[in-house]
């Protein structure tokens, strides 16, 4: 599938600019040989090694972090709970290791694809199911830990830009509140570092 993909250097921006221009966007994958995706609802931003939320807090650099002080634009796929995949974005200006998580979309396209991958026998009625959540979303677009690395830019997921998905963001607007499960970051958890498309139903509980 040809897709008119976003630039390098829109990942190249700060971190929390990448994070609220991403709402609306659209995330598409070819990893189930079909392409699926939707509408981005719903990102977290962790900024660096400042950040105590963040994978990279006090520069560590591990085999699994190390894509985050690589290229921007890149894929970092980790398992939570030894059972649910979370897909972020490497973004942020040079290589300070930041990323946003996407943690949910409203799905478009390629829905019974989606719905297989999810292990669901046909599309249910409530699409909720699909995409709303970071297991859910990664799961139903087959992102999984080989996916760790891929270049968004040539790589079989896409990010591009949505009329619709820019329309909606115009009429509803963009919230900002604090992350969630980060609890342990004390204050950092505080920070209104998540971005949701307003009274979006695919946005997470």
């Amino acid at each position: 599938m040809s897709v008119a993909r976003i630039r390098r250097s829109f990942f190249e921006r700060a971190p929390l600019e990448v994070g609220k221009a991403l709402i609306g966007m659209e995330l598409g994958s070819d990893l189930s040989n079909s392409a699926c995706g939707g509408l981005i609802v719903e990102t977290e931003v962790y900024v660096g090694p400042e950040d105590r939320a963040s994978h990279a807090w006090n520069a560590r650099r591990t085999a699994r972090t190390e894509v985050l002080f690589g290229p921007r634009g890149y894929a970092y796929v980790f398992q939570i709970y030894g059972m649910h995949y979370c897909f972020n974005i490497v973004v942020g200006a040079g290589r300070v290791p930041a990323a946003v998580l996407i943690r949910a979309l409203r799905p478009t396209f390629g829905l019974e694809i989606m719905a297989k991958n999810r292990g669901l026998s046909s599309v249910p009625a409530n699409l909720r199911q699909l995409t709303s959540g970071p297991g859910r979303l990664a799961q139903a677009l087959g992102i999984d830990r080989q996916a760790n690395g891929l270049d968004l830019c040539q790589a079989p997921l896409w990010v591009r830009r949505s009329p619709v998905g820019r329309r909606l963001a115009a009429v509803h607007g963009i919230r900002a509140g604090a992350r969630i499960n980060v609890d342990y970051a004390g204050d950092w958890a505080r920070r209104n570092w998540r971005f949701t498309l307003s009274e979006d139903r695919f946005v997470s509980v």
